[in-house]
């Protein structure tokens, strides 16, 4: 009986081994993907905000920002409908 205990154990421990090291390991797919997603967020981390530059209206003249205009309108349309 211990025979097949110490069999069963030595299994077990392979097994579990096998799946821990399973777990870390990338395959080339989607090793690639990663390092595109990487590469992809720092070249956006390098273009900047491109909001934050002065827009001109068609005139010529500084168009003023709208977005927390536009997001408080937004969150009023949601109170109104919701």
């Amino acid at each position: 009986m211990s025979d097949h205990t110490d069999n069963y154990n030595a299994a077990s421990d392979d097994s579990i081994e096998g799946n821990t090291n399973d777990i870390y390991k990338l395959t080339s797919e989607r090793m690639s993907r990663h390092r595109s997603s990487l590469e992809r967020r720092r070249f956006k981390d390098l273009l900047g905000d491109r909001r934050s530059k002065v827009r001109l209206t068609a005139s010529g003249e500084p168009q003023s920002d709208r977005r927390t205009a536009n997001r408080v309108a937004n969150e009023r349309l949601r109170k109104k409908t919701g």
